[in-house]
């Protein structure tokens, strides 16, 4: 399994609970197809630099869960079928980068 960051970009028209209810939705989703969900924030209402399909503001989330990396596609097409979720674009989460050597008292090397 790997590990991924899903940003998703929700209809402008929901309030907190229904928003919840649509995260809740989308971890199911995850979780069903075998993967595990690892933490989510939302991010909140932001406007876009351009009408996009005549909205002008969506709601932001991340999420970031485990996959298998053959069922991705899947996952990114159920999310394409969902008309509440205008967007979402799911990236490999970027890897923490190793301590350095001088942080751990030990010399680097030349």
């Amino acid at each position: 399994m790997k590990k991924y960051e899903g940003l998703f970009i929700f209809t402008q028209s929901m309030d907190d609970n229904a928003l919840e209810e649509k995260l809740e939705k989308a971890r199911g989703e995850m979780t069903r197809l075998g993967g595990t969900v690892l933490e989510s924030a939302k991010w909140g209402r932001q406007s876009f630099s351009r009408h996009m399909g005549k909205k002008d503001s969506g709601i932001y989330a991340l999420i970031t869960f485990e996959l298998d990396p053959a069922k991705v596609a899947v996952l990114s097409e159920r999310f394409r079928l969902n008309e509440d979720i205008f967007r979402v674009q799911i990236v490999l989460a970027p890897r923490k980068a190793p301590e350095k050597a001088a942080s751990a008292g030990q010399p680097a090397a030349v």
